[in-house]
């Protein structure tokens, strides 16, 4: 059974007319999976070391900026940590408690670099909390009225919300607001997709577009992939896989047993880290239960997975699937490793001739447990054929 649902684009105070945007169904060949060479899409990659004592037990969430990174340890001090390219600790959040200022379920970390801005959204609350990068509290904003914010992404100088109510026929929505959350803009409401329809809830991704303000929004329990930016819907794709994808159409299976059926079918479904490049997506896969991936070619709109990113340049790491889902960042992919593994994997390397060696090597901690982040920035113009 399939679900569909208009798409209908409601302007508050603006006299734009509804718009429906026809489904495009783009399809994905796995039939012979082809391999990357990491030189092919990665400009550059970046080490940065975290030290113990900034006491992160674990990266919930990270932000990238120019100046910045800021991490979220959601999992174990509830912390927020603003550190510089080289580890450098310049700020800690650690308001955790109840009553105005504090937080207990931290989550969508938004870092705004140009107004020297982090929000985030407290679940607890619900409400919007707003700091300043030296870590000092500024203002939190109720939204108890909106209902249940699942997602929230800076963009154009306002926040896209993703708002649900249990189901999209029931009101789940995407909005636009102000910085402040005073005044609601617009909203793409409501968004009905084929697939699942009790519970679209179970993982989802409001993510942006590479160098430019149009953004995209998908969840795993169904295969359509929906593109708007601020003047409302763009368009609306499905994606399907040549061969072994998951039939998201039939209710007898749940989304939280997307997982275990696809492991034990060797079905392949859509996850929710996918990474824009500029001219490609490069799309997140679980196949056969394991992390995998696909390129998809925006233009030529078509798409085929890859085996693999081979490390031909000693970055440390062949990539099969996109690591982590703790970043969610145009143009980026990241790895976090213990020190520990970073310094054994390090010791097992040629590192003959390669310009990365100096830079490696001086990552060090006294700690096996500190975290190292490996930062892979990636080409927003790339030579690549599907063919």
């Amino acid at each position: 059974m399939k679900y569909y649902l208009l798409i209908l684009i409601l302007f508050l105070g603006c006299s734009k007319p509804s718009s429906i945007v026809e489904i495009k169904e783009l399809v994905i060949e796995v039939e012979e999976p082809f391999s990357l060479n990491m030189s092919s899409i990665v400009d550059t990659c970046f080490f940065v070391p975290i030290d113990s004592k900034s006491l992160i037990g674990e990266v919930s969430e990270l932000e990238i900026g120019k100046e910045h990174l800021v991490l979220l340890d959601q999992a174990v001090s509830k912390k927020i940590i603003i550190i510089d390219w080289f580890g450098n600790v310049k700020a800690t959040i650690s308001d955790f408690g109840e009553g105005p200022g504090k937080y207990r379920i931290p989550r969508n970390l938004n870092l705004i670099e140009d107004q020297r801005k982090l929000v985030f959204y407290d679940d607890s609350g619900p409400k919007v909390m707003y700091y300043s990068l030296e870590g000092q509290f500024e203002k939190e904003v109720s939204i108890s009225g909106l209902g249940q914010l699942n997602d929230l992404k800076f963009e154009g100088g306002k926040f896209w919300a993703y708002l649900r109510s249990g189901d999209f026929k029931r009101g789940d929505a995407i909005k636009y607001f102000d910085l402040d959350f005073s005044r609601e803009i617009h909203a793409l409401a409501p968004i009905d997709l084929m697939g699942w329809p009790s519970d679209h809830g179970i993982q989802h991704s409001i993510f942006r577009q590479l160098d430019s303000e149009k953004s995209y929004f998908q969840i795993n329990s169904t295969p359509d992939l929906i593109e708007f930016d601020s003047d409302g819907l763009l368009n609306h794709f499905r994606i399907r896989f040549s061969q072994r994808g998951l039939d998201y159409s039939n209710k007898n299976i749940n989304p939280y047993d997307f997982l275990h059926y696809s492991r034990a079918k060797e079905l392949i479904y859509l996850g929710p880290n996918h990474v824009d490049l500029g001219e490609f997506i490069l799309l997140d896969l679980v196949d056969s239960g394991l992390g995998s991936m696909a390129i998809l070619d925006k233009k030529k709109e078509r798409g085929r997975k890859l085996s693999q990113l081979k490390n031909d340049l000693s970055l440390m790491m062949n990539f099969s699937g996109i690591p982590g889902s703790y970043i969610n960042q145009p143009g980026y992919m990241v790895l976090v490793m213990p020190y520990g593994q970073f310094a054994a994997i390090r010791e097992k390397l040629d590192w003959k001739g390669n310009s990365y060696q100096e830079i490696v090597w001086k990552v060090n901690s006294d700690d096996p447990e500190s975290l190292v982040l490996l930062i892979y920035k990636l080409k927003s113009k790339m030579d690549i054929s599907l063919d």
